[in-house]
């Protein structure tokens, strides 16, 4: 999908109380960008609990538990 659509069905979403996502979020979508945890891995131990799409779906869980949804 194009971005500049998408992004104004997700305005009209926003505008109406109806969308899990507000603006800063999916603005940076059509963005490449990549997280390095290199750093973090060697210099402290670090190892995710957690895959990104299940903290992601996770979220919006919530959120929708939140509305009652």
């Amino acid at each position: 999908m194009p971005v500049a659509p998408a992004w104004l069905a997700l305005d009209l979403l926003w505008s109406l109380r109806l969308s899990p996502l507000n603006p800063e979020q999916y603005r940076i979508a059509p963005l490449d960008y990549v997280l390095d945890t290199a750093a973090a891995r060697s210099g402290l131990g670090f190892q995710p609990r957690h895959h990104d799409t299940d903290a992601m779906f996770e979220a919006y869980r919530g959120y929708a538990a939140s509305r009652g949804d």
